[in-house]
């Protein structure tokens, strides 16, 4: 094996932040499996609810998020009557929570809050509290780059 790669592994943030998103999603999927929605539809339904009206862009910009990928993402949402996609004037894409996706963040809620306290439980609040500001502070640097 080579000496150089196992430092890169262990040490690697894409790799080491990639695995922490992948086991918090899966907890917050599991959690909020009896609503039939994904922790990434829960997130965008709920950052379009504190923004509205917002277009795909401002939104995608938000999330971190690649305007095509919110889009893909946001299809099913919107088949599904949660939220509506209209054309403004200059062409950009406004999303807006229906009163089905208001209903379905508030069916949500119990379940996300479920699993968010989970996590903090597990890891302890003040330790939390860190990280969060850690992640912030990461998302800061990384764009800034």
């Amino acid at each position: 094996r080579d000496q150089k790669c196992d430092e890169a592994v262990a040490s690697c943030a894409c790799l080491n932040l990639r695995k922490a998103t992948r086991a918090v999603t899966q907890l917050f999927d599991e959690m909020l499996q009896p609503t039939g929605l994904r922790s990434t539809q829960f997130v965008i339904l709920v950052a379009i609810r504190q923004t509205a009206p917002i277009t795909a862009a401002q939104l995608a910009r938000e999330l971190v998020m690649e305007r095509t990928t919110l889009l893909r993402n946001a299809r099913p949402l919107q088949q599904k009557g949660l939220i509506s996609v209209t054309r403004a004037s200059n062409r950009s894409k406004m999303l807006e929570l229906t009163e089905e996706g208001e209903n379905a963040v508030a069916e949500a809620l119990p379940y996300w809050e479920q699993a968010q306290t989970r996590l903090v439980e597990e890891l302890g609040q003040s330790r939390w509290e860190r990280i969060v500001k850690q992640l912030k502070a990461t998302v800061k640097a990384a764009r800034s780059s």
